[in-house]
């Protein structure tokens, strides 16, 4: 069985730095864990850092959000307490299938001062969505006057750059009823205060949106929002984990010597030696169609999905978009 100190000693033959005083354990370890962690699992998209993940939906919340250090991707299809659900990341196609329409009210009226307002934002009383609320004074459309809420029941001020500030209020998602909000300036006595949000009928989630924000996070959002715990389980690919410990070695004993290649190739990329990085790329590619044909065994026996010999297995009117039911289970 391979181990750390074998992957050590074969990447100083390879790259010819046989002493410690040439190349220390800690640059090797180092270059090693940032290839397999970094390069390799894209390099190599191996079926055994595919998984399937677990989770449990909270009642009225419909955004979650993947580590992306952890997950290189999700895949179709999500199942929501065993039922698929369709699969979109096209943000264009989840507003034609749930329209995002928001509605605009009056709710009160400025009084002089900026604040503090009490308001009900909708009537008939259904949840409004969070994320989805504007309130703004109809004088003067800009930041001193108008808040948003921050998915959390609060309300707060919009920085110029469009990050949150200050928070001026707060927001019952389930009745609508706004609580000490104070903007940022008078809002003079007469003038209209409007408020903008999305209203919802929670139910169980048939559709499910992929979607990486600013933050480069992963979110998933379930339409419709969810009206009570639900289990959801969907194929996920995994970056694999660093070990706890230097001695450790890979997942797999297999691939002990790709990992030497990977982290031989960053060492001579460091030196600027692209020639002997080149050269080292190549063997690794060629490791890396070894390793891959364990995977080529074991799908060997399934024949290729199209739309025409699995139609009970699609759905929706996009195949494109939804890819088709049994592609991961």
């Amino acid at each position: 069985m391979p181990t750390r100190q074998d992957i050590r000693n074969k990447v100083r033959m390879l790259t010819a730095r046989k002493s410690p005083t040439q190349l220390t354990d800690t640059e090797i370890d180092f270059q090693i864990d940032n290839y397999y962690t970094g390069e390799f699992p894209l390099q190599f998209r191996s079926h055994d850092l595919r998984q399937e993940y677990s989770m449990t939906l909270t009642p009225n919340q419909d955004v979650y959000t993947i580590d992306g250090n952890s997950f290189q991707s999700v895949e179709p299809i999500c199942y929501v307490e065993g039922y698929p659900t369709l699969f979109v990341m096209d943000r264009t196609l989840l507003h034609a299938l749930f329209p995002d329409i928001r509605q605009d009210v009056s709710v009160g009226t400025g009084t002089g001062v900026a604040g503090p307002y009490t308001f009900t934002t909708q009537v008939p009383a259904t949840p409004i969505l969070k994320g989805s609320v504007l309130v703004y004074s109809d004088i003067a459309f800009d930041t001193q006057t108008s808040v948003v809420d921050d998915r959390t029941g609060n309300l707060v001020q919009l920085n110029t750059d469009g990050t949150f500030g200050t928070v001026r209020g707060t927001i019952n998602y389930q009745t609508g009823v706004i609580t000490a909000l104070t903007f940022d300036a008078v809002v003079p006595t007469g003038t209209d205060i409007r408020c903008q949000s999305r209203q919802y009928q929670a139910n169980r989630p048939t559709t499910v949106f992929y979607w990486v924000n600013e933050q480069q996070t992963g979110q998933l959002t379930f339409r419709p929002v969810p009206d009570k715990a639900y289990n959801i389980r969907i194929v996920s690919y995994n970056y694999p984990i660093l070990p706890a410990s230097s001695a450790a070695v890979p997942i797999l004993n297999q691939w002990w010597e790709a990992l030497a290649y990977g982290a031989s190739m960053k060492i001579f990329e460091n030196n600027k030696d692209l020639k002997s990085a080149v050269e080292m790329e190549g063997l690794l590619e060629r490791k890396l169609n070894l390793l891959g044909r364990t995977e080529w065994i074991q799908l060997r026996s399934q024949g290729t999905k199209t739309i025409y010999n699995t139609p009970m297995n699609t759905i929706g009117p996009g195949y494109g978009y939804f890819g088709y039911f049994g592609n991961n289970w």
